[in-house]
């Protein structure tokens, strides 16, 4: 192997490793939950059944409703300090979302195995 084609393939090795670097993906079962305002945005579009930190980020409050519309959580942002929310139930909850600035809006947060 030539000098060039060397370096080519150790450079490109280090960089495999490099991408294959960072954190890994939290559990579903206590992945974070960030609720943006104005717009009712989530971090990420399910989680699994557990106890999970909620932040808001932006002035207003978030409701997190339960599959059957029971209230799980009524949160007023912005948090400093995340609120630890217990999932239960399987399915679609809703995120009401009541920012400050805007209109009420809704967002769906699937809870899957």
């Amino acid at each position: 192997m030539t000098t060039s084609r060397a370096a080519c393939a150790v450079t490109f090795g280090i960089a495999a490793v490099l991408v294959g670097c960072g954190d890994p993906p939290p559990d579903r079962s206590s992945a974070p939950v960030e609720i943006i305002l104005p717009g009712c945005s989530l971090n990420r579009p399910s989680i699994a059944p557990g106890s999970h930190e909620f932040s808001v980020v932006g002035a207003g409050t978030v409701k997190v409703l339960d599959p059957a519309h029971e209230e799980v959580a009524a949160i007023t942002g912005p948090t400093t300090t995340p609120e630890v929310v217990t999932i239960e139930f399987l399915g679609k909850h809703t995120i009401n979302c009541i920012a400050d600035s805007g209109d009420p809006t809704a967002a769906t947060l699937d809870v899957t195995k």
